[in-house]
């Protein structure tokens, strides 16, 4: 038998400069991406999901506040109201308590345009429609309250 023969060592360098190569072709391209790059698309719809979950969280405690069922009614949901329509404040100076009615209303709708909008940014997600469609109804409903207090 014959002993082993080491291999030589050019065939290692040249395997080594390959690889140091394409670390380094792999390096560039990364630093060309650069970070000015958009986040990926499912990172950012995350994101926008997380926004209209925290405004809903909102929603849901203003409507306690207001002595309102946690959600709106299914047959509200499904009448979709107009965008943020409702009764405006009464004109008759207003008690405290209806004083805050109101400015909960005011949140509530405000709360409600910004999960619309952020829906708007996310077409075909059904999820962000459907929050959407429900705090509609929560801000017409909550502008309802506030129109009926005296």
């Amino acid at each position: 038998m014959s002993p082993i023969q080491p291999r030589p060592v050019a065939p290692r360098r040249l395997t080594l400069a390959l690889l140091a190569a394409a670390v380094a072709a792999l390096a560039v391209a990364c630093a060309r991406r650069g970070t000015s790059s958009p986040p990926a698309a499912g990172h950012e719809r995350l994101r926008r999901q997380h926004e209209i979950s925290a405004k809903d969280t909102q929603i849901l405690d203003w409507r306690r506040e207001l002595g309102l069922a946690p959600r709106p009614s299914a047959h509200l949901v499904q009448q979709m109201p107009s965008p943020f329509s409702g009764s405006e404040r009464p004109a008759a100076p207003l008690s405290d308590a209806c004083t805050e009615a109101c400015d909960l209303a005011d949140y509530i709708c405000q709360a409600a345009r910004e999960i619309c909008d952020i829906a708007g940014e996310l077409p075909g997600d059904d999820w962000a429609a459907q929050k959407c469609q429900g705090a509609r109804a929560s801000c017409s409903e909550s502008r309802a309250k506030c129109g009926r207090c005296r």
